[in-house]
């Protein structure tokens, strides 16, 4: 069952891509989350992997495909938009209720 248009898909994708390659063809590196999908896609793990301890870590690399790095991203706009605004919707609620603390 899809929960978003075949459209928001397809630019989700085309986004991921884009930036995938562009970081790729200049050589970019920068200490984020798209930097952490992007090692786990091309080399099935994170490079500070190496630093843990090895006490009941099965021997298991995965790698990333592009269309899982793009729902990742995906959850993770979605997760700060739908947060921001669900603060500001119950802030603005609260004013109009409550006149006197606007004051």
């Amino acid at each position: 069952m899809k929960s978003t248009p075949d459209e928001v898909s397809e630019f989700f994708m085309r986004i991921v891509e884009d930036h995938v390659a562009y970081r790729k063809k200049n050589n970019i590196f920068r200490k984020d989350l798209m930097q952490l999908l992007i090692q786990l896609k091309n080399n099935g793990k994170m490079v500070d992997d190496e630093k843990l301890p090895l006490e009941n870590i099965t021997e298991q690399e995965n790698e990333l495909t592009l269309k899982e790095i793009a729902a990742q991203v995906f959850v993770f706009f979605g997760a700060g938009f739908e947060t921001s605004s669900t603060a500001m919707t119950f802030g603005l609620y609260e004013l109009a209720r409550n006149m006197e603390i606007q004051e």
